[in-house]
């Protein structure tokens, strides 16, 4: 009989940490959504192939860039995130571009690769933020000449909110922001 409780015990037992247990992946993703990314979006004389939003994420591979469109209502805080799935080689440097609408500016955010790598496996991501006044469709660039697999989304947070001390990720949950 007693063998027969510790045995219920051990599985309500391993049950319970499974419950607790979630990758680092599975918490950088959250309830978003993958993106395939294979549509066709005009934006600054280009295109590309997906719009992320608060709901959405893409995955990619370095070398090489990842380019979307997020779309703004107001002026915001955009936050870009990019979480290394597995890593080859550093690069030289990690850089994220945030174009203004209609391509009129940019913002650009590089570091060298070996600190991108560095700050992403002990985040366990890497996260910048830009802020955008214009209203409507705004490029974003993640480039890097390193080598891996990494996934990137955005969080959009309105001027308005971050005044109120809301920076994105689990701020966001209940507010509908971005596409």
């Amino acid at each position: 009989m007693a063998h027969k409780s510790q045995r219920a015990l051990l599985l309500v037992a391993i049950a319970a940490a499974g419950v607790d247990c979630s990758s680092r992946r599975s918490e950088f993703i959250g309830g978003r959504a993958l993106d395939a990314c294979n549509g066709d979006w005009p934006v600054c004389d280009t295109i590309v192939g997906c719009v992320l939003g608060a709901q959405s994420y893409k995955e990619g591979h370095f070398p090489g860039d990842a380019r979307f469109i997020i779309t703004l209502a107001e002026p915001s805080g955009v936050y870009v995130s990019v979480y290394l799935d597995s890593v080859g080689a550093a690069g030289d440097e990690m850089a994220i571009t945030w174009w203004e609408d209609r391509c009129r500016s940019r913002i650009r955010d590089a570091v060298p690769g070996d600190a991108f790598v560095e700050e992403a496996q002990r985040v366990g991501y890497y996260r910048r933020r830009a802020e955008l006044t214009g209203l409507g469709d705004h490029l974003i660039e993640v480039a890097n000449n390193g080598e891996g697999d990494f996934l990137v989304k955005v969080d959009v947070v309105p001027v308005r909110f971050e005044t109120a001390g809301l920076q994105g990720d689990g701020d966001l949950e209940d507010l509908e922001l971005g596409r």
